[in-house]
């Protein structure tokens, strides 16, 4: 990425300015969410668009070897980690930790969205798994909206968990941009 007021050169996997006069400077990382624009209108109808691009995000690609390629990473507490998108196609609910930091990593493999979560809301640190399709916290038994972060059930009905901002990239560039990080390929 280049910005046009500086012409500093940006590092998107590390948000940080690599060349020019910014070099140096880090971005202030936001969530966001790479999915399918239907699954994106389903969830936000009001959404409007100037362009699409013709070479815009299609789930289909999430199939055979695309699915080895991509992962989820996330820098925090000076450590990273990625998931692989093959093994949250397999499994699409993991609890981790990113340092001390506990981590809900959630896929939807039809719409090829892949999410991270804070999963300690409010100080209460919670185990999830997946009942039935649906996304359940252990210890309350509430039910998620994997997409939103929001229990939509149960004990904590309405609270909401803080998405992190993970990105998606191809395995082998985030490993190259994060050398010292860990790649989970697979569940112990």
């Amino acid at each position: 990425m280049l910005d046009l007021e500086t012409e500093s050169l940006w590092s998107h996997l590390l948000g940080e300015a690599m060349e020019g006069p910014l070099k140096g400077t880090e971005l202030d990382l936001i969530p966001s969410v790479l999915t399918d624009w239907e699954s994106w209108t389903s969830q936000h109808p009001e959404t409007s668009v100037c362009m699409m691009p013709r070479t815009a995000f299609n789930h289909r690609r999430l199939e055979g070897a695309a699915l080895q390629r991509l992962c989820i990473g996330l820098s925090a507490d000076d450590t990273t980690k990625c998931w692989t998108f093959s093994l949250l196609h397999e499994e699409p609910v993991i609890n981790s930790e990113v340092g001390s930091l506990p981590v809900l990593v959630v896929f939807d493999a039809a719409h090829g969205t892949a999410l991270l979560y804070n999963r300690r809301p409010r100080g209460r640190e919670l185990t999830f798994e997946q009942r039935d399709g649906a996304l359940v916290d252990v210890e309350t038994e509430s039910r998620w909206d994997r997409f939103h972060g929001v229990a939509v059930s149960g004990e904590l009905e309405g609270r909401r968990l803080q998405q992190l901002p993970g990105v998606v990239s191809y395995i082998d560039r985030w490993q190259a941009f994060h050398p010292d990080g860990e790649t989970v390929d697979s569940i112990d």
